[in-house]
């Protein structure tokens, strides 16, 4: 859903990826609540599958945003030390681009 938020706003140039911090969903599509939601803005999400953050995903991508600190303990656990990518908590950073 984020992908597509920055799509409407011209951004094209930056890859949106979603991973549990535990694997209790992994290979799961959505909640049908997070399907319906999607779908009343035009998005089909239901061929999503749930994963679990991996290693491979401290390299792949630039920042890693985690929804609370909880999972930013979670996260921060599984960073490799060579990790390129920057960590941080999605509410500190939301909004910070003019809304």
């Amino acid at each position: 859903m984020g992908g597509h938020v920055l799509e409407k706003r011209g951004i094209r140039h930056v890859l949106v990826d979603s991973a549990g911090t535990n694997g209790y969903h992994t290979g799961e599509e959505p909640d049908e609540r997070s399907i319906s939601v999607a779908a009343r803005h035009g998005l089909d999400i239901s061929g999503q599958r749930c994963r679990q953050l991996i290693a491979g995903d401290f390299s792949r991508f630039d920042l890693i945003l985690g929804m609370d600190r909880y999972n930013m303990r979670m996260i921060a656990g599984r960073q490799p030390a060579n990790a390129s990518a920057h960590i941080g908590l999605f509410t500190e950073i939301a909004g910070r681009a003019g809304g």
